[in-house]
């Protein structure tokens, strides 16, 4: 008998993380929100820049990473990881999406995260505000359901100069997988 072969999803894998904080509120509160939309969603606080590539390397589709963010890499305890590392790491594991949730100066993030060319979405946190939370929520219901990345971000935080804004958190984000989808 001839009939259609289905392909099961499993759901986007989501990795929310911190390198040299255990016990983050804000690190809970991220994956409480992720939570909402995802049903795979692991919370981690790595001692090691050892740990966090270990975890990155267990296969998930997003990090949404707590990282201290230098010109020459995110600093941990033991360590420093060079942003470049960071990037190529997540494309050669197939991360859709790295966010770095923690507040970093643009300067560092132009120097310490050079993403262009390659294979990742990357959102990089300026300023966290009361609303960060409520982005986050918008941003993923709308991916949950089947938008691109750069569809719902220009949906929620409109590229309109002197358009009207609600109070967003600052951010940059880098296209760089603009077709990746990330399932529930």
């Amino acid at each position: 008998m001839f009939g259609k072969r289905v392909q099961k999803r499993n759901g986007s894998k989501v990795l929310v993380c911190s390198l040299g904080e255990q016990d983050s509120p804000q690190l809970k509160g991220d994956a409480a929100v992720y939570d909402r939309y995802f049903r795979h969603v692991s919370a981690s606080g790595f001692g090691s820049v050892a740990e966090l590539l270990r975890g990155i390397d267990a296969g998930y589709d997003v990090v949404h990473l707590f990282g201290s963010l230098g010109p020459n890499g995110l600093i941990a305890a033991d360590a420093a990881l060079a942003g470049s590392d960071l990037i190529s790491r997540c494309c050669e594991r197939g991360v859709k999406l790295l966010w770095v949730a923690r507040e970093n100066s643009p300067e560092d993030y132009v120097a310490g995260l050079p993403a262009g060319g390659k294979r990742v979405n990357l959102i990089m946190t300026i300023r966290r505000n009361a609303g960060f939370e409520e982005f986050l929520s918008a941003i993923l219901s709308r991916v949950s359901r089947g938008e691109t990345l750069p569809h719902a971000w220009t949906k929620e935080a409109p590229q309109v100069p002197n358009g009207p804004h609600r109070d967003l958190p600052s951010c940059i984000f880098f296209a760089g997988w603009p077709a990746a989808m990330l399932h529930t």
